[in-house]
């Protein structure tokens, strides 16, 4: 029972220490996470969530990322040079865009925001996809078809950007 308490300890002090539960999972592999989380739970820690802004090592790796693609090197280079996903990396460089999906998705699953049957653009009357046109307001949605969906994001790209 007293080498539990000290795992336990060990578990708070890495928590503590700036390690989310994952990492601490790497240092102790016969503790399942559920029972890491749980440990952290009674101590007082808030929920952890992967890639959270707090993480320490996660703002490392955010700010090493940023400076790669501003040296001109594409998600998909990064990705592969640091053993994960594209996707993981672009959560990284787009922490905004994904919190709004993310927000939207749960008001669309609460019926804050309804789902209309019809494309808003050309009134197609097939399944609709949402689009934000500005990620700091994630409720403002507009709900396209996925041809008027695609389209817009094609016009997005092609639009030259300007410096004011």
């Amino acid at each position: 029972m007293k080498s539990d308490l000290s795992v336990v300890e060990q578990i708070i002090l890495h928590a503590s220490n700036g390690l989310c539960p994952h990492e601490i999972k790497k240092l102790f592999p016969d503790v399942s996470g559920s029972r890491i989380r749980g440990y952290l739970r009674k101590a007082g820690f808030p929920p952890f969530k992967r890639g959270r802004k707090e993480n320490k090592a996660y703002s490392k790796v955010s700010d090493l990322v940023k400076t790669k693609i501003g040296e001109g090197l594409k998600m998909s280079e990064i990705a592969k040079a640091m053993g994960v996903s594209r996707q993981a990396i672009d959560q990284i460089v787009n922490v905004n865009k994904h919190r709004t999906r993310k927000i939207s998705q749960d008001a669309a699953k609460s019926g804050a925001i309804t789902r209309p049957e019809k494309c808003e653009k050309c009134g197609n009357k097939s399944k609709t996809e949402m689009h934000h046109m500005d990620y700091s307001k994630p409720l403002e949605v507009i709900h396209l078809c996925k041809r008027c969906h695609s389209f817009l994001h094609k016009l997005e790209k092609i639009k030259p950007k300007t410096k004011i």
